[in-house]
């Protein structure tokens, strides 16, 4: 479960908490476009995990990722709404030709985000740390992710034994 940032455990670049002031309230951070910036995880100390760009809270709502770079890390792109049923109901980020190098565990994260084409993930590249477990992409638990085309998965051992290009579990269109 989501526990909110903590100094003690995480080091997060870009940090969004879109967790709205009042029920029914709009995020504070609605309408965000980040473009050409470039997210370093590495150097981070070996006790914290680094997200590159992390995005939390019930509604992340109109958020661009365009052309941003992460470097390192555990994550690249580590998105997980904390809202469920009906606080879901006009939430959308969109990661447009990312540049993800030598990421550890998993490039992009997206767990329970639900909606309608609420996430989209179109072009750019995601290269793993050769033999490391997890994936390029991982989606769980979530409904309404596009991955469009020409998107390259690179640096997968290939052998299935400990990483994965893309995984999608528990999930719907």
């Amino acid at each position: 479960a989501e526990t909110g940032y903590s100094a003690a455990n995480q080091y997060v670049p870009f940090y969004f908490d879109c967790t709205s002031f009042s029920l029914g309230g709009i995020s504070p951070q609605a309408s965000i476009i980040v473009k050409d910036c470039l997210a370093n995880g590495n150097g981070a100390p070996s006790a914290v995990t680094a997200y590159c760009y992390k995005v939390v809270g019930q509604d992340p709502r109109d958020i661009f990722f365009n052309d941003c770079e992460s470097a390192g890390g555990e994550y690249g792109f580590y998105i997980k709404p904390s809202g469920t049923g009906s606080t879901l109901y006009n939430i959308d980020v969109h990661i447009r030709n990312p540049i993800i190098d030598a990421v550890v565990v998993t490039g992009i994260y997206v767990e329970d985000y639900k909606g309608a084409a609420a996430l989209t993930i179109d072009g750019g590249y995601i290269v793993k740390s050769a033999n490391d477990a997890g994936s390029t992409i991982w989606i769980e638990d979530s409904s309404g992710v596009v991955i469009g085309g020409g998107i390259q998965v690179l640096g997968l051992a290939n052998d299935g034994s400990q990483d994965d290009g893309i995984r999608i579990r528990n999930s719907e269109s």
